[in-house]
């Protein structure tokens, strides 16, 4: 064995530019699998960023402001229910203005999360009405890169699709929202009021926490007993609806797992 390897370093010492190809070759793939192997971990293996990740479920197809409202009023099996949609909108903060991505919030989205603050709090179901006044929860990588991660944020207001908004809350660092290029959210009633009364505007992922004990078959069974209420009382929205109650990591990286674990070998 000794005798082997002394052969080998011998001829690779005679063959510079071999030996430096070979060793950049097998730099590269381990490398490269130790990067594969990353994203699958963190993408697959790895549980989710939240409280009770098992327990956390997301509708396979988008809904509006009333039917989740419908689905949180008539259903037993989620302890929390909440929805969230995307809009781009300019922030003026003095200078030219920035676009972001807002998130709009419905129900108890940061409470399905179980969302945790560094600053302030989070949007509750009370924010979310018609006239009330408007408030913003900023992402902390926003606070930090726009406002410098003023400590004094909180209660100032802020200039979003040209409507003051009062900050009320800044995440925690290691929340991660469900759409990851959300860096604010503001309640979908308030940013956006004619969607928000409209029952065919299906703007909102819909996110759910189980109740303790409940399945995902449970639910889904309780959801078309709901989902055949509210087809017969709205008709015309509502007809043919049919609600799939899926887990939301395999929401997440059901679309992506083949492609993954393909590279993974």
């Amino acid at each position: 064995m000794i005798t082997d390897l002394k052969y080998a370093f011998r001829m690779l010492a005679k063959s510079p530019a071999f030996t430096a190809v070979a060793v950049i070759t097998l730099a590269l793939g381990i490398g490269a699998n130790t990067a594969i192997f990353t994203v699958v971990n963190g993408l697959l293996l790895r549980p989710l960023p939240y409280a009770e990740p098992d327990r956390l479920v997301t509708l396979k197809h988008r809904q509006s402001v009333l039917e989740l409202a419908d689905v949180q009023a008539q259903s037993t099996s989620f302890a929390a229910i909440g929805g969230l949609g995307t809009q781009a909108a300019d922030y003026s903060g003095g200078g030219e203005p920035v676009q972001l991505e807002v998130g709009l919030v419905a129900g108890d989205f940061f409470g399905v999360f179980g969302a945790r603050f560094s600053s302030g709090r989070g949007l509750v179901p009370d924010d979310d009405r018609l006239g009330v006044p408007r408030v913003l929860v900023l992402t902390h990588a926003l606070w930090q890169r726009q406002f410098g991660g003023d400590r004094e944020i909180i209660g100032r207001n802020v200039t979003i699709a040209g409507q003051s908004y009062t900050v009320i809350g800044v995440t925690a660092p290691e929340f991660q929202s469900p759409i990851p290029t959300t860096e604010a959210f503001a309640p979908i009633h308030v940013f956006y009021p004619n969607a928000a009364v409209s029952r065919g505007a299906h703007l909102l992922r819909a996110y759910a926490r189980l109740r303790p004990g409940v399945s995902i078959e449970q639910a889904q069974s309780e959801l078309r007993v709901i989902d055949q209420r509210l087809a017969e009382a709205n008709p015309e929205e509502n007809k043919g609806r049919d609600s799939v109650v899926l887990s939301l990591h395999e929401r997440m990286v059901g679309d992506i797992r083949p492609a993954l674990l393909v590279l993974l070998g």
